[in-house]
């Protein structure tokens, strides 16, 4: 068969419409679908998505009984092997992940085995690295639509896919859309049949009302009927049946990422994107403690990580995390991943607090703190304390300085700053270096002093001059047909600059800008780490503007790296907008110096010959799309990104981004050590675990309890682009093992209590 008609309907779970409507739209696809298939038994119906099977279960579990039976019987596909049609270049590595592992299990728990097909047709552009997230999760093939030929040049829209690790898939871009959009199935059919490259190899032509769903209509399944009829290469078909005829040796290999669509999708909707990379975070770091505390101390995992998980993974639905979608659903999505971040937050404070009652916490004339290191790697940094101190208030007691010593009696230096809240003085806060193994615990001694420590030489302000500016933004939600924003509107103006902090361990300026009614204040922060901490406390009030922080680069030929989901991607300087996970870093070979930046909350970068630039507001309407829509009149639109935020960046220098440890430096900067004061009871010697790999060039990112329930879950990643040997040594789970990584490889091993060592996949089988 040439030409494989591919019944489908995507259905958006939200985007226009809430949730309820949207999986209401679901559920009345899939009853029209069977009906469909009572009415003809060729037809075979195509669906992706596993949160809206599991939402089908349990609301319409006799419906979702005929769905398995159609399964069965080979009349309905089951694709996409992920939670939602995600968003391809936002959502973490980790993220992408547990798409995989979420819908995988369920659709092995129900239908009896994995997707084999990833099916991504709606999203906005797909990173380089998904051929290896998709193999290693079950799925050989992949199918997508964006970006489309104006936007992306392919040879063929068949084609093998390689991922820098090697894994490849066989791809297919649907050409004439996924639904009804613009072409008939019939016209669609023509419009193949005249293209030059027909006869290269078969071909897929998807067919369906789509987004608010609806499916294949009766006068499509007819139409159908009569062109088979006529030519007996076109006919009903599915993916599934489409990737297995594919003779894969005769495909060209393309081993670069598929953009530019949509480029706005990369920075609207602030709050989302934010919620987004701290929940992820929070939960990888959760799953850490918790696996920590029931092996320190026997603490039984009670949080509902799964249900978390799901909330983040729906939440990465392209048109939600991508910030395209109403109000109302931005804001049910919100709730979501509040909903998650609760769940890892009080997991961690549980897991923290079992761990610190568990130990000796008598510390002799002084306070004891607890310094835990969620992270498998050696951590020495800087960390805060803040301290209840109401004799400032009631009895005039000042507390000047903090004494603070580790467990070998040696004083550590510590400094003074600003508390998160004031009640005159009886809240304070003081700064000091710590070091902590991985997974491990560190003790230190407090002791409160009235008395000002005596003078040391003190930090020095950060000479870099960054500086913010505004544009213009003419363009819709999406930003479609734009590839970067270079209108300058203006710049932010200097109101003031002062230092606020000034020690032995950091220093801090403070300046504030202002432009029309909108405000930013920054605060630089240097420390004897020599790294630049930036907080950027933004007051946004413009409308279709956006502002853009820029890092001077100093390079004369620079480079830029960015990071990708678990990889890294080297692009063009220039002024175009690209999506990035938590990091950017600019070099340049021959001069051995290069700058780095991390962020905890933005996704849109551009680098061009002088700056690195930060996308950090962007005031478009929501839900604007041009065409159709017009502008509604003046003061009654709702604009993205209006009032408050704030944001945290880190700048790093090195000469290149490997020798920088990029993927460790952001682990640190985006799951900070975790300080617990502790009152004074006897109990176990504190711990000092010695976790170790081998080679600098491999990361822990994951430690989980397994899905089974027997073990645990180790995921390593390489993340220098270098192939690495690697000896791992985890005592904290009682694992010893080796294995060989090739570049940005991704390894999950299954750990039994026993501590038999077993290499699985992504969805752990």
């Amino acid at each position: 068969m040439n030409i494989h008609m591919i019944g489908n309907a995507h259905v958006d779970p939200a985007w226009m419409w809430m949730i309820g409507e949207g999986m209401e739209a679901f559920i009345s696809t899939c009853r029209a679908a069977l009906e469909r298939m009572q009415e003809t038994e060729e037809f075979i119906f195509t669906c992706s998505s596993a949160a809206h099977y599991d939402f089908l279960l349990e609301a319409e579990p006799a419906l979702f009984e005929r769905i398995k039976e159609a399964v069965a019987a080979g009349k309905w596909s089951v694709v996409g092997g992920w939670w939602v049609e995600a968003d391809c270049n936002l959502p973490s590595g980790e993220s992408f992940v547990r798409q995989a592992l979420l819908a995988q299990r369920l659709f092995i728990q129900h239908f009896g085995a994995p997707c084999s097909v990833g099916f991504c047709v709606d999203s906005f552009g797909h990173n380089a690295n998904l051929p290896q997230l998709l193999k290693r999760a079950g799925m050989e093939s992949y199918v997508f639509m964006r970006p489309e030929e104006h936007e992306l040049h392919l040879d063929d829209d068949l084609f093998r896919w390689q991922a820098p690790s090697g894994d490849e898939v066989i791809a297919y871009r649907i050409p004439l859309h996924y639904s009804n959009h613009a072409m008939q199935a019939d016209e669609k059919i023509a419009a193949l049949s005249v293209r030059n490259n027909f006869r290269k190899h078969s071909w897929m032509l998807f067919y369906g009302v789509g987004n608010h769903g609806g499916g294949p209509t009766k006068k499509e399944i007819a139409t159908i009927i009569t062109a088979s009829a006529k030519d007996d290469q076109i006919g009903f078909g599915s993916s599934e049946e489409f990737f297995k005829s594919v003779d894969a040796a005769s495909l060209t290999a393309v081993d670069h990422e598929l953009q530019h669509h949509a480029i706005g999708c990369y920075s609207a909707h602030s709050e989302i994107k934010r919620l987004n990379r701290k929940a992820e975070h929070a939960l990888l770091g959760a799953e850490r403690m918790s696996v920590l505390a029931e092996r320190y101390c026997g603490l039984q995992p009670t949080a509902d990580f799964a249900r978390a998980w799901q909330n983040v993974c729906f939440g990465q639905f392209h048109d939600l995390i991508g910030g395209v979608a109403i109000a109302e659903a931005m804001e049910e999505t919100v709730s979501m991943y509040r909903e998650a971040l609760a769940i890892g937050e009080r997991a961690t404070r549980l897991a923290v607090q079992r761990i610190a009652s568990s130990l000796d916490a008598n510390c002799e004339d002084g306070e004891t703190l607890f310094v835990m290191n969620p992270t498998a790697f050696t951590r020495n940094e800087i960390v805060e304390v803040e301290l209840w101190h109401p004799a400032a208030s009631e009895r005039g007691e000042i507390l000047e300085a903090l004494e603070v010593y580790d467990m070998e009696g040696e004083r550590i230096l510590s400094q003074k700053v600003k508390p998160s809240a004031r009640i005159g003085e009886d809240r304070v806060k003081f700064i000091f270096n710590v070091i902590v193994p991985g997974f491990g615990i560190s003790k230190y001694k407090l002791v409160r002093s009235l008395v000002k420590s005596k003078a040391h030489q003190v930090t020095q302000p950060s000479p870099i001059e960054t500086s913010a500016i505004i544009l213009n933004d003419a363009t819709d939600t999406w930003s479609h047909g734009a590839s970067a924003y270079t209108e300058v509107a203006g710049v932010m103006k200097l109101k003031s600059r002062v230092v606020v902090e000034r020690g032995p361990i950091r220093s801090c300026v403070r300046c504030e800008y202002e432009w029309g009614v909108s405000t930013l204040i920054e605060e630089k922060a240097e420390s004897v780490t020599g790294e630049l901490d930036v907080t950027l406390h933004i007051n946004w009030q413009e409308e279709r503007k956006i502002l853009k922080y820029r890092i001077p680069h100093q390079a004369k030929l620079p480079r830029a790296f960015y990071e990708i989901p678990y990889s890294v991607i080297e692009r063009p300087v220039g002024e175009k907008e690209y999506p990035g996970q938590s990091w950017v870093f600019v070099q340049e070979d021959d001069s051995g110096e290069g700058i780095g930046v991390i962020n905890d909350s933005k996704y849109s970068y551009s680098i061009d010959e002088t700056h690195i630039n930060i996308l950090l507001a962007r005031s478009a309407i929501y839900a604007h799309h041009v065409p159709p829509d017009e502008m509604f009149p003046a003061g009654s639109e709702r604009y993205l990104d209006q009032g408050e935020q704030t944001i945290r960046l880190r700048v790093v220098h090195a000469a290149n981004w490997q020798s920088a440890r990029m993927p460790e430096r952001t682990m640190q900067f985006l799951e900070p050590l975790i300080v617990h004061a502790e009152s004074a009871h006897t109990g176990l010697s504190h711990v000092r675990e010695s976790n170790s790999l081998s080679a600098t060039n491999v990361q822990l990112t994951v430690l989980k309890q397994a899905e089974k329930g027997d073990g645990y879950i180790v995921r390593l990643v390489e993340t220098d682009g270098m192939a690495a040997n690697c000896d791992v040594l985890l005592p904290i789970v009682g694992a010893a093992f080796s294995s060989v990584f090739s570049k940005f490889e991704i390894k999950s091993f299954h750990v039994a209590k026993s501590g038999r060592v077993t290499e699985v996949n992504l969805i752990e089988l």
